[in-house]
């Protein structure tokens, strides 16, 4: 164990920023931008996967729970406005709500529940040529626009992935995954496992801005962030169609948002307090210039080394074959790799 200030101090004595006597009692400022420095160094090397202590992985079920996300505006028993993405009606506003509950689909066909207050409970159907014919059709009290999403439990190609805000009402996520920050990887289980043991599969990454894009096939996946605690995964419709039904899930492994002060205690392998070290003692004789250029050429080179040596023992194995069939156009075998069907088929 270590702690921030017990690197903040080493690191401006190893800079002769302050003398190595009068360290612990440097100057605030100097602290606090060393602080400030170092923030920006973890969140460089979190961006850079070297920080493996901060690195977790969550499953996203093959069968996703009911997705409601509820407006601000929205009441229990009340009122029910709902978008609806998907065949399934959703449930019915409990009795004793007034009659002006509505939800419609993305064609237009717009639902509302007659006479709930009189136990009647049943959606009714209007289709409307425009969605601004069905929105002036809702007969909700004045500024009330309570938007919910629904979609019934099952896989879907856009997974919320992430922790709830406690300052928004009514927030969802599909999968829990606390201090989520970066994405690293996703894996599917292969729904048709060759011999015994399991076998996983790594999905490509392909960038927001180019996943729409035609020819990438389904074993590709996106992500954005869509909040500070929240991102939105995006899966092809293939690749779902493949994991509905069966008990194989998906793998999310990702980088967790790492957060401190002077006082934090780091519960880390000693080989991250000298990476550190070396990376804060560096950005500190640039930052306050009282070594000789050619000593903080020296800090940058140390630097380099251990960026270079941590990333080594970090880096992903890369397997070539693997026993069995192929399947999906996936390497398995010598032969394949020979004839090239893992690439063509056939």
């Amino acid at each position: 164990m270590w702690t921030i200030r017990d690197i903040i101090s080493e690191a401006l004595a190893r800079a002769n920023v302050v003398g190595r006597r009068q360290v612990q009692s440097a100057p605030g400022d100097k602290v606090m931008d060393a602080l400030d420095l170092l923030r920006d160094i973890a969140a460089d090397f979190t961006d850079k996967n070297l920080l493996q202590w901060l690195q977790e992985s969550v499953i996203i079920p093959s069968v996703l729970g009911e997705k409601l996300i509820l407006g601000e505006s929205w009441d229990m028993g009340v009122n029910f406005w709902i978008v609806r993405n998907d065949s399934e009606l959703p449930p019915v506003p409990s009795a004793g709500a007034w009659d002006s509950s509505f939800c419609w689909d993305k064609g237009m066909t717009v639902w509302h529940v007659a006479n709930v207050g009189a136990g009647v409970g049943a959606w009714e159907s209007h289709t409307y040529a425009t969605m601004n014919e069905a929105l002036a059709a809702m007969t909700l009290p004045s500024g009330e626009r309570a938007v919910v999403e629904y979609a019934p439990a099952g896989m879907r190609t856009e997974i919320i992935v992430g922790s709830l805000d406690p300052d928004i009402k009514h927030d969802f996520v599909d999968v829990q995954a606390k201090n989520l920050d970066k994405v690293i990887a996703m894996y599917y289980e292969n729904p048709y496992p060759v011999g015994t043991g399991e076998q996983s599969y790594p999905l490509g990454f392909v960038e927001y801005k180019d996943y729409w894009a035609g020819g990438w096939g389904q074993y590709v996946y996106t992500w954005q962030p869509i909040s500070d605690t929240k991102i939105k995964v995006y899966i092809k419709p293939r690749m779902g169609d493949t994991l509905i039904g069966t008990s194989y899930d998906l793998h999310l492994i990702y980088n967790k948002a790492w957060s401190f002060d002077l006082d934090s205690e780091v519960r880390a392998p000693d080989t991250y307090r000298s990476l550190f070290l070396a990376a804060l003692t560096y950005r500190c004789a640039v930052r306050w210039p009282r070594l000789d250029p050619a000593h903080t050429e020296r800090l940058k080179t140390e630097l380099g080394d251990k960026i270079a040596a941590l990333s080594a023992k970090t880096r992903a194995l890369k397997y070539v074959v693997r026993a069995g069939a192929c399947y999906n156009q996936r390497l398995t075998t010598q032969a394949q790799l020979r004839s090239g069907s893992f690439i063509f088929g056939g």
